[in-house]
């Protein structure tokens, strides 16, 4: 009777321990998928990779630039190669006095499986002038290089 307890009691506590991992398993998930939302905004495409905003402005030296300057700056980065050069295409969007949202596209890349890409910058005011708080990227993969729709997704 003993033992039967005894079994019994293992089976319960390994059953309860399982419950907990499934449930902190959970938590955390949930918890990644929340901050995930937050660090989209509210408004932000969904069907963008995320990428982290203060390399994005070293790699592209876009620190303390305004919305519509750091579009110009980022374009002028891609046009140094021209080569098979397609379009290209600014959008800078004020959605209130205190945020914009910038889109800069470049079809017709110098690179021989991605066709396009496409960034979204989103900025804050801040009491010294615009912050870049979110940013995300898109390619466009040349035909049997991969999708040929902007998509997150890496080109093969």
């Amino acid at each position: 009777m003993f033992k039967t307890l005894s079994i019994v009691g293992i089976l319960l506590l390994s059953q309860a321990a399982c419950g907990e991992v499934q449930t902190v398993q959970n938590t955390l998930q949930a918890t990644a998928e929340s901050k995930q939302q937050r660090d989209r905004g509210n408004n932000f495409p969904s069907d963008y990779k995320i990428l982290d905003p203060q390399a994005f402005l070293t790699a592209h030296d876009l620190a303390n630039l305004e919305p519509r300057e750091a579009a110009i700056q980022l374009l002028q980065k891609f046009s140094q190669e021209s080569e098979g050069r397609k379009s290209e295409q600014i959008s800078v969007e004020y959605l209130t006095p205190e945020t914009a949202a910038v889109t800069v596209t470049i079809v017709g890349l110098a690179d021989d499986s991605v066709r396009g890409v496409r960034y979204h910058l989103e900025f804050q005011r801040n009491g010294e002038g615009w912050e870049m708080v979110r940013v995300g990227s898109q390619s466009q993969c040349w035909e049997g290089r991969g999708h040929q729709e902007w998509s997150a997704a890496l080109c093969s």
